[in-house]
């Protein structure tokens, strides 16, 4: 799922369309690419093939649609974009431990990207901090991830909190976790449908407010859609 340019120079790696968007209006130079996948959401795995299956699966996509960080360019010089919230920061998890690339630096973002205003981001390339030691230094984050091992998952989220390039991350790393541990988005949907809230624009304002200001409901309307769609067959399925 990741939408490439054809020129060549540096990659600006972008998460989502929206952030895509905004980016291509800035004029920096290279080009932009955008990756749409983020396993803050849904199955993964450490094994590449078997994760693209997975994801594929949960999207109801053909594979072939799936890119894999493996995938991106091993002679390209990346920067990486990627904002505040879980979706974002697991997607940076994911490129980071997985890019062949060795020419990468990182963008340190207090907003989303599509939330920019694009005459802003060239301030930022030029902060960007160089992070071609990063997959290294966090190599066993993803397979920390992808087994579900939630106290090692902990264990990261304390580790991260001195490391100035990755601030978002143990944030979002707790996130991920309430929902694995006690399907916190799940319970909020379910709770605001038993509310009698069905629009899905209503849910998604009302989810808005009960995530941390620079996360907004960062798993998206079509996960919302999903956990409506599921309550709602509950309630109209006939006692047993």
């Amino acid at each position: 799922m990741i939408d490439r340019g054809e020129s060549r120079g540096p990659i600006h790696l972008h998460c989502g369309d929206c952030a895509g968007a905004v980016a291509r209006q800035a004029g920096l130079p290279g080009e932009v690419w955008v990756w749409r996948d983020s396993s803050a959401v849904g199955p993964c795995a450490l094994d590449p093939d078997t994760h693209r299956r997975l994801r594929a699966e949960w999207w109801d996509a053909a594979g072939a649609e799936m890119d894999l960080a493996r995938d991106l360019p091993a002679d390209r010089e990346m920067v990486l974009w990627f904002g505040p919230d879980p979706w974002e920061q697991i997607s940076l998890v994911e490129v980071l431990t997985g890019t062949p690339a060795t020419a990468l630096s990182l963008v340190v973002l207090d907003d989303a990207v599509g939330l920019m205003d694009p005459r802003d981001l060239r301030a930022r390339l030029e902060d960007r901090r160089e992070a071609g030691d990063l997959p290294a230094a966090i190599a066993g984050l993803w397979r920390d991830f992808c087994v579900d091992d939630r106290a090692a998952l902990r264990a990261w989220r304390e580790r991260l909190r001195g490391e100035a390039r990755l601030p978002h991350l143990p944030a979002a790393l707790g996130r991920v976790l309430e929902d694995r541990e006690d399907g916190r988005t799940a319970r909020q949907v379910r709770a605001l449908i038993d509310q009698g809230i069905r629009d899905l624009p209503e849910l998604m304002r009302r989810l808005h407010a009960l995530e941390a200001p620079k996360h907004g409901v960062w798993y998206g309307d079509a996960i919302v859609r999903r956990l409506r769609d599921e309550r709602l067959r509950e309630e109209a399925r006939p006692p047993e």
